[in-house]
This record gives C-alpha cells, structure tokens and sequence, in this order.
C-alpha cells in the first residue's frame, strides 16, 4: 500500500543503512526493498530523493565538495612538494583537474618507462570521468608508441560477438585474437591471425578492421613492451 507520510525524509532514515553499504544502489531496488520488507509502495520521486538526502547525510554534499578542490590544491602542493596541478574551470563552473603527486613523479625516474592510461565514470548526478591524457598522449609524447590493453581488447570483441555466436564459440574467437596479441615473431602473428580469420568466417572482420596490429601485437609493436600487455597496474589503484 502507498503511505502518504513516507516522504524523502522518512525514507532516507529507513533505507541509510542500504546507501551506506551500496551508495550506488538502483532507486527501484530500494523501491522493491521496502515493498518487500515493510509492504509499502513509494513513488519513484520520492525514493529518488530519499536516496539522495540518504547519501548527503552520509558522504556530505558532493556539489559543496568541488568547491573544496583549490584548498585541497594547496595542501597537496604544501605537503608533497614538486607536485603539479591544474584546475580548470569555466564561469566558476568545474571543467578539469589534473594532478601528478610530487612523490610520484619523483620514483617515476626509476620504473619502467612505461605509462598506464585507464579510466572510470564517476556515476554521482554530475557524472564525469576519471581518466588519463588518453587524447593528449600523442601531443605529450609524440615519439612514443601507444598500445591498448589485450585484456581489455577480448572483453570488447567477447562483448560484440555475443548477439552473433554462442560463449564456446566466442571463447574460441577470443583465445585465437589473444594468439595473435602475444605472437612473438611475425611468422607465428601471421599464423594466428590466418586461424582467427578462418574461425571467425567474417564476424570478427568489423572489429578487426580498425584496430591497427601496431597497437595491441607483441610482434608489431615498435618499441619496448617490458613484457607488459595490459593495463592491470592501474586496474589495482
């Protein structure tokens, strides 16, 4: 039954211990949650705002948060020195921030010269992205080569043949691109590439077609890998 004096308010008390567990959890989920457990029904606009001052109370007020961002500027340069940052706004309206900690540009000089690009959204109501200089590298480093993550790559082709094949298939399909990506000698690359097209009779040829070798292939690569295929370091951070 709908109970008229469950408003936002109301609701966010009931349902804090679900947004704090899953701050990200579906409006309807909750819905079906006090459905189930507690028989009300409640309007689709009144969980969503329930939700909403639920996550205030909880983690703050994320549009309060950006304009924390100058301070907090500060105290990273303050107390990390060397480090650099940029903030970009517009109309005092948030556009970008960049920030590389001093600390790490500082043990940067003793690792592999190699840099991992990999991004998430950020899925509050402002949406977004965390994300590398993935459109700047070329710019930033035009001599370097770039290479995508092979993981990431049989993820993405596993993902487009799954309204065309079924899994066994599929599997199959992705082992023969994954030759292809770790084949150490151009003769070994072309053999693998012959089977991959041979087993795919033409449904792996759309997302072949733009992927250049010289970016995912061991044998095509034309600088040092260090044995590195993937991006799975910034897939711990």
């Amino acid at each position: 039954m709908k109970h008229k004096r469950l408003g936002s308010n109301v609701v966010s008390t009931i349902i804090s211990d679900k947004v704090q567990a899953n701050p990200l959890v579906k409006t309807r989920d909750i819905m079906d949650y006090l459905k189930q457990d507690y028989g009300f029904e409640v309007a689709y606009h009144t969980m969503y705002r329930g939700k909403d001052v639920a996550n205030q109370s909880l983690h703050g007020n994320e549009g309060i948060g950006y304009g924390y961002l100058p301070w907090y500027l500060e105290a990273v340069k303050r107390t990390n020195p060397g480090s650099r940052c940029v903030l970009d706004t517009q109309d005092c309206h948030f556009c970008h921030l960049f920030i590389a900690y001093g600390a790490s540009l500082h043990g940067f000089q003793y690792c592999p010269p190699i840099l991992f690009v990999d991004g998430t959204f950020i899925k509050n109501k402002y949406k977004g992205m965390l994300l590398g200089l993935l459109h700047d590298i070329k710019e930033v480093f035009p001599s370097s080569p770039h290479s995508y993550c092979v993981k990431h790559l049989k993820d993405n082709l596993f993902g487009k043949l799954s309204k065309k094949l079924p899994a066994s298939n599929r599997d199959t399909l992705v082992s023969s691109f994954a030759a292809c990506a770790y084949a150490r000698t151009q003769e070994k690359f072309d053999e693998a590439m012959q089977k991959l097209r041979s087993d795919g009779k033409g449904v792996v040829e759309d997302f072949m077609k733009e992927l250049k070798s010289e970016n995912y292939a061991f044998a095509h690569f034309p600088g040092k890998r260090y044995g590195v295929m993937s991006n799975s370091q910034a897939e711990k951070l």
